[in-house]
């Protein structure tokens, strides 16, 4: 079932299930353990597990990578409606006592431009994403104008500019901010294979 195209006829606890339901699905296509579960929950999973209208910080998870258990993702549901660079502390403690690095702060609204510029200053030490709830609503990549995206290791990288005869300065460039290379937590210097539907 797809999540429905006006957000106006969710309920609160309805687009919070879509929203759990995409960042679990994004996880795992970025290489985390994400159970099964998680990501083909359905509506009514969720409801007996959560209610139906549940406080954001119930859904809160942890999740370390398939390759390195030690690297681990925390999930904050941040239930005040703005984040500023004040609240970032707490959070920072909550990440801490899960034994993670990295995180992803889902909001529902917009965080200030401090919390923003914040979150970017903690790096290397943390690597922390803010999304809206507005940009998880829909798993993008199961979008039909979206075309199969995967993202290159370094070597798949190097096999293809040889195979290629090229270098990454004659590639076609995406945004870092792009929503497709937010969702799969692209960074400066990846290479994403993009495969398109031929007409």
């Amino acid at each position: 079932r797809e999540a429905p195209s006006n957000a106006m006829e969710q309920t609160a606890g309805q687009a919070l299930f879509w929203i759990r339901r995409t960042v679990a699905r994004m996880l795992h296509a970025r290489g985390f353990a994400v159970p099964k579960p998680m990501r083909e929950a359905s509506e009514d999973d969720f409801v007996a597990k959560f209610g139906k209208e549940p406080k954001r910080e119930a859904l809160n998870f942890t999740v370390a990578a398939l390759d390195d258990a030690d690297d681990k993702l925390h999930v904050i549901f941040y239930s005040s409606s703005k984040l500023g660079a004040s609240d970032l502390r707490p959070l920072l403690e909550e990440i801490d006592s899960e034994e993670a690095t990295r995180a992803i702060i889902v909001l529902a609204g917009k965080p200030t431009g401090y919390a923003t510029m914040a979150v970017k200053q903690l790096a290397p030490k943390y690597q922390v994403e803010l999304f809206q709830d507005s940009e998880l609503l829909v798993d993008i990549t199961e979008h039909d104008l979206v075309p199969e995206h995967t993202l290159l290791t370094e070597a798949e990288k190097q096999q293809m500019l040889t195979k290629y005869r090229t270098t990454e300065l004659h590639l076609p460039r995406i945004s870092v901010d792009d929503p497709v290379a937010r969702y799969f937590g692209a960074s400066r210097g990846q290479v994403f294979r993009v495969m398109r539907q031929s007409d």
